[in-house]
């Protein structure tokens, strides 16, 4: 994910961090992609779904980009602050748009 120079720079909580990133059984991820440039928006994502393609790992994103939702493996809506049925998200924004799995 670092080149090695930045590696051999980065703090030891900053390694610890990215170390810990890679074991939990759990990975919530609030809009991950929000604030960076798209190559490392990309990059972020990459290692998300990498983190989250075995090893009993589970991987949460929490987006409104269409197009960080468009690589999840299922996406859910929110409507009125809870889970939204595809009743729901169809009669808002287009039956195409729900995603299930």
């Amino acid at each position: 994910m670092f080149p090695a120079s930045s590696r051999e720079e980065s703090s030891s909580g900053s390694q610890s961090r990215a170390l810990s990133a890679t074991s939990p059984t759990l990975l919530l991820a609030d809009e991950p992609t929000g604030n960076l440039d798209s190559t490392t928006g990309t990059e972020i994502l990459d290692l998300l779904l990498s983190l989250s393609g075995g090893g009993g790992r589970t991987v949460i994103v929490v987006t409104h980009d269409a197009d960080v939702a468009g690589r999840a493996k299922r996406i859910l809506r929110m409507h009125d602050g809870r889970l939204a049925t595809p009743d729901e998200v169809a009669a808002s924004v287009g039956a195409a748009s729900f995603g299930s799995s």
